[in-house]
């Protein structure tokens, strides 16, 4: 399998496992990325019709979810992705979002923004957004729209990038949709994953790698691509997403929660005792896990260990 970054046709197996099913993960040495064959043939109907009955929020629940229950679920955490985009707020600007699902980050910046639209394939999750927000949201990968010349001053895309099957092309693509000098902000899961990394889970390694992820970055890869797309990465911020303690559950129990609600939030015990004596004591070491978690973020974005990359990079 050639790299679908660099060109380079000499490169190893990062797995033969996915979380369902037998496939082999590629790894190219030169650039430091994996990278996965699609195992279906049309895009849209994948996203449209498949991705959501195997891939959800709550791994417990056989039914696939509704987009008010992905909104409902999800919607609570895009601070961090706010928060690195807030200081590019401008009511003079215009803003797309690739892949934005029920809308759980387009409904946040809507505000804060003159214009914001939307690609979803999803077209329930499409339908979603347009009734509950009136935000215009197309249903066709960004190639196929008939753009008429309409570009943006910021795209957005988040845990997409990682789900296409040629990103050269994709970010070529994207390139064209900007005007001059505008930016793109991007958000992939990290190689360098810390369950994989530094805990070595090995039922997360199998976890980690699934169908619908074509691509894994690290960053020196991500680098690559951008900058041969004639892009200039501007910066690139490690975030973290699930707490100390979810990593915690997975080390001692070798397998995931059964959703993602307690992994997200700041780690809280829930101390029963109604005694008074016990309540403070409760408190006191809630206090201490959400120190604790926030030291632990601290390290793994300096050691660069983190789950996910945010890239900020400008059009040149």
């Amino acid at each position: 399998m050639k790299c679908v970054i660099c060109g380079n046709e000499s490169h190893d197996i990062l797995t033969k496992k996915l979380r369902y099913g037998n496939r082999i993960v590629y790894y190219c040495p030169k650039c430091d990325y994996g990278m996965l064959e699609a195992g279906f043939e049309d895009v849209s109907e994948y996203y449209d019709k498949e991705y959501r009955k195997k891939y959800k929020d709550e791994l417990t629940n056989d039914q696939e979810e509704s987009p008010k229950e992905i909104y409902q679920m999800r919607c609570r955490y895009q601070n961090d992705r706010i928060h690195a985009i807030r200081d590019f707020f401008d009511k003079e600007k215009s803003f797309l979002e690739i892949g934005c699902s029920a809308g759980q980050f387009l409904s946040k910046i809507r505000d804060e923004f003159g214009y914001v639209a939307g690609i979803e394939l999803s077209k329930k999750c499409a339908e979603y957004v347009r009734e509950h927000w009136n935000i215009p949201v197309y249903s066709e990968e960004l190639s196929q729209i008939k753009w008429n010349g309409e570009q943006f001053d910021y795209i957005g895309f988040f845990q997409v990038l990682e789900h296409i099957e040629n990103p050269r092309q994709f970010m070529r693509d994207v390139h064209d949709r900007l005007k001059d000098g505008g930016k793109v902000f991007i958000e992939v899961p990290s190689l360098n994953d810390p369950l994989r990394k530094l805990w070595k889970v090995d039922a997360y390694e199998q976890f980690y790698y699934h169908e619908a992820h074509l691509s894994y970055f690290s960053e020196k890869s991500i680098r690559i691509l951008l900058e041969d797309c004639r892009y200039k990465v501007e910066c690139i911020d490690y975030i973290q997403d699930y707490n100390f303690l979810n990593h915690l559950y997975w080390y001692f129990n070798n397998g995931p929660q059964p959703d993602c609600v307690f992994g997200l939030n700041e780690p809280k015990i829930d101390f029963k005792e109604d005694r008074e004596d016990v309540q403070e004591a409760g408190t006191k070491i809630n206090e201490l896990l959400t120190e604790t978690n926030r030291k632990y973020f601290e390290i793994l974005a300096k050691y660069k260990l983190t789950s996910n990359m945010f890239i900020i990079a400008s059009k040149i």
